[in-house]
């Protein structure tokens, strides 16, 4: 679908923002560098797997794909 292709081009939404701190933690922009496949949605504060979702990737409920990655106190051990 045009959608779709569209979503390819633009490739993983990566924001070199500010991120929002919860109970003093945050998502790190630094991380694109290691995961490039990584995306993160500032509205929902949380990270995605650009690729997964692409496949729309919906077993097992994984939160890379379908509700988000956001435990940034161990985001490095998690995103391995």
């Amino acid at each position: 679908p045009a959608k779709a292709k569209v979503y390819i081009l633009l490739g993983p939404f990566q924001p070199k923002t500010n991120f929002p701190t919860v109970n003093g933690r945050h998502f790190r922009a630094e991380w694109y560098n290691t995961y490039p496949w990584l995306e993160c949605s500032l509205e929902l504060n949380r990270a995605f797997c650009f690729p997964c979702r692409l496949r729309n990737e919906r077993k097992n409920e994984n939160p890379f794909t379908i509700t988000g990655f956001h435990q940034w106190k161990n985001g490095t051990l998690r995103l391995n």
